[in-house]
């Protein structure tokens, strides 16, 4: 737990801020996501309560008033070619569901403290993209640290290979009346 910790802690010093910033300046679910969503089995109050939004190339630029490029850029927000700026936005076009990782347990509130775009295109080849150079974080980290400190015995925990899994798996047991915590390793192909 101290090595997850101190990695999340350095982790969080270098691009929280930008991050949650990037969040904060996120729309609400659109229709497209809403639909999306249903069409996996769960309701809107699961949609708001895992906090999917929508980014778009709009919100990175008023991102770019508040920071400056070499800081987004280092964040993996932007190209680190200013002139490929355009170029790159465009992704937002497309992955535009902005995924947030929280870090509930382990700093007692509810800041992202890391994020994924999702495509929901059907047959999308990509469907998942990480800001440019990040370092993949866990999904539900917050969920693990509950899990962790279950005494004397926690129930089972699953490790999935999206966060879409990961919701999935928790409430299927939710449904059934079971608890259990559910993971996401992304990036793991790497």
């Amino acid at each position: 737990p101290l090595r997850l910790s101190n990695s999340l802690t350095d982790y969080e010093t270098d691009n929280q801020e930008i991050y949650q910033a990037l969040y904060d300046l996120s729309d609400e679910p659109n229709d497209q996501l809403k639909k999306w969503w249903a069409s996996r089995g769960f309701s809107n109050s699961l949609l708001q309560a895992y906090g999917w939004r929508i980014v778009s190339p709009d919100t990175v630029k008023e991102l770019l008033q508040a920071y400056d490029y070499a800081t987004l850029a280092k964040a993996g927000l932007v190209s680190y070619d200013r002139a490929e700026l355009e170029q790159f936005l465009k992704r937002y076009n497309s992955h535009n569901v902005i995924v947030p990782f929280y870090d509930d347990i382990l700093f007692k509130s509810q800041r992202v403290l890391y994020v994924r775009f999702r495509d929901l295109t059907k047959g999308a080849k990509v469907k998942y993209l990480a800001p440019k150079g990040s370092r993949p974080v866990i999904y539900g980290f917050d969920r693990l640290c509950g899990w962790a400190m279950t005494y004397p015995k926690p129930n089972a925990l699953y490790i999935t290979e999206s966060e879409t899994d990961s919701i999935a798996v928790t409430e299927l047991a939710k449904r059934q009346g079971k608890a259990v915590q559910a993971i996401a390793l992304v990036g793991g192909q790497k």
